[in-house]
């Protein structure tokens, strides 16, 4: 089956996270040399908008930052500041909206404009908040409003295994996962401990990147939980 594009986005990001990125002054490049990705994540009422640009067909290799010529993104009206180390990216919290307007601006060229949303907000109702779970026992996640297709799960902790796997998984977006007893592992020096998981729902839309730019945008919403994970 062919991988959803969050789930592979959660993949290179893990990747990239680990590496380390020559960078190049956007003033340098021709924007038909730019590869973008754009990002919109809603959790509760706070949405985060973020850009990042590189050099070439895909993410990864030689990342940008804007220079001084009058190159800047902005959502919604709101300019993204330049954050992160490597790869250094732009970013800002925006409004919430019923849509999210990427514009990338460049001098003497006209604005490149994307478009995204981001899907029914995702609410988890089980487990709640700092409660405490054997890894030998059921594990019940739930979650309301529900949508048709699917939704990516994802439990993480210092002392586990990614579950189901690195990046989290997709699985059909019906309100209720069950977590069969043993499926969290711990690392093997570490099965005796109790340490702090999250687990992540997120659902993903992919939006509409302008015509003339290569890359990728998409919007998302995600809740997140925290809870004793302990043997």
């Amino acid at each position: 089956m062919k991988k959803p594009l969050y789930v592979k986005l959660a993949v290179i990001s893990t990747l990239l996270g680990a590496g380390c990125f020559p960078e190049e002054d956007s003033c340098n490049i021709k924007t038909d040399g730019i590869y973008v990705e754009y990002e919109v994540v809603r959790s509760a009422d706070t949405v985060s908008a973020r850009a990042t640009f590189w050099t070439g067909e895909r993410a990864g290799g030689t990342y940008l930052t804007l220079g001084t010529c009058g190159d800047e993104v902005t959502v919604n009206g709101v300019r993204l500041s330049e954050t992160g180390t490597n790869p250094k990216y732009y970013h800002s919290t925006v409004p919430v909206a019923g849509s999210y307007d990427f514009v990338f601006s460049r001098a003497d060229e006209a604005p490149y404009e994307s478009t995204t949303g981001t899907p029914l907000p995702v609410s988890i109702t089980a487990p709640q908040s700092q409660t405490s779970f054997s890894r030998t026992d059921v594990l019940d996640i739930a979650w309301q409003d529900n949508a048709e297709g699917e939704i990516e799960v994802l439990i993480e902790g210092e002392c586990i295994h990614d579950y189901p796997t690195v990046g989290g998984k997709e699985i059909a977006d019906n309100g209720a996962h069950q977590v069969p007893p043993g499926a969290i592992k711990p690392w093997t020096e570490r099965e005796d401990e109790t340490c702090e998981a999250r687990v992540t729902l997120r659902r993903v839309r992919a939006g509409s990147l302008d015509s003339d730019l290569k890359g990728r945008i998409y919007g998302a919403s995600l809740d997140e939980v925290s809870f004793d994970s302990r043997p």
